[in-house]
C-alpha cells in the first residue's frame, strides 16, 4: 500500500520541493524535521509522481567523509563505478547536469544530517557552478530535527555561504492533528474512540510513521470490514504499543 496521504505536512514538502525544482535560482530548499513526520514518503512521491527529472540520493552512516558522500552521488547518477579523486567525482556530477540538464531537474538530498560541513558547503559549490553555467538546478537537503541547528552557526566559514544561500524551507515540529486526522479520513477511521485512539498514538515517538503502521495492521484484522476500536488496540498490542 502506498502511505502518501496529501497532509497538510506533505503539502509543506511538497512545495518546498517543487517551488526548489521551479525556480533554482532563489536558493537552496531546506526540510528538516522529526522522524516520523513523513519527509521521505514525500520526497519520493513527488519524485515518482510529480517531476520525472528529480533525483533523490539517500545518505547514510558510510558517507562521512567527503569521498564517500559524491560517490552515493555520482552512482545514482550515472550507475557507474566512480572515479577515485574527488575533484575528478565533483566534475562528473557537474558534467552530468551539463549535459542532462531539464528545466525542472532537482537534486534532492534525503538524510542529509549524515553529511559533515564540508560535504554540505561542497554541494553548494556544485549548485552554485551550475547555475553559473546558465543550466540551474534545485538542490534540496532534508535532515532531522538537529540537521537544522547546523544552519545557526554562519560565523563557521566553511557553512556560510550555504546558511546564505538557503531559501525556502519547512522547519516540522512534528505531526498536526490534521495530518492525523487526514490519515484517518483516508483509511475511513471514523468513529470518534478509533480516531481518539489513532490521535494519541500518532503524537507519541514516531508520529505519521506509527499512525499508517497501526491502521495497516488493524486493517489485517478487520479483514474489509470497518476498522473499530477493537482492531486497533489488537494492532496497538502487537506493536508493543500497549
Amino acid at each position: 500500500m502506498d502511505d502518501f496521504y496529501e497532509t497538510p505536512t506533505a503539502n509543506r514538502i511538497l512545495k518546498v520541493l517543487t517551488i526548489s525544482a521551479e525556480c533554482p535560482r532563489e536558493g537552496i530548499g531546506l526540510i528538516v524535521g522529526n522522524a516520523g513526520v513523513g519527509k521521505t514518503t514525500a520526497i519520493k512521491h513527488y519524485a515518482l509522481t510529480k517531476n520525472e527529472h528529480a533525483l533523490v540520493c539517500t545518505m547514510n552512516g558510510t558517507a562521512t567523509t567527503m569521498t564517500a558522500a559524491l560517490s552515493i552521488i555520482c552512482k545514482m547518477l550515472t550507475s557507474y563505478e566512480p572515479p577515485r579523486r574527488v575533484m575528478d567525482m565533483h566534475e562528473v556530477i557537474v558534467n552530468y547536469f551539463q549535459w542532462e540538464y531539464e528545466e525542472g531537474m532537482a537534486l534532492i538530498i534525503d538524510e542529509a544530517q549524515e553529511l559533515n560541513d564540508l560535504i554540505i558547503n561542497e554541494l553548494r559549490h556544485i549548485y552554485d557552478e551550475c547555475l553559473e553555467n546558465g543550466k540551474p538546478i534545485g538542490l534540496v537537503l532534508c535532515g532531522n530535527a538537529a540537521f537544522k541547528n547546523r544552519f545557526n552557526h554562519a560565523e563557521a566559514s566553511a557553512f556560510a555561504q550555504v546558511t546564505s544561500r538557503i531559501g525556502i524551507r519547512a522547519d516540522i515540529q512534528g505531526p498536526g492533528e490534521d495530518d492525523i486526522e487526514t490519515i484517518c479520513d483516508a483509511r475511513k477511521v471514523f468513529g470518534s474512540l478509533e480516531r481518539k485512539y489513532v490521535l494519541k498514538h500518532g503524537r507519541m515517538g514516531g508520529g505519521l510513521r506509527i499512525v499508517t503502521k497501526l491502521i495497516n495492521v488493524a486493517s489485517s484484522h478487520a479483514e474489509g470490514n470497518p476498522i473499530t476500536i477493537t482492531h486497533l488496540r489488537t494492532a496497538g498490542v502487537m506493536m508493543g504499543l500497549e
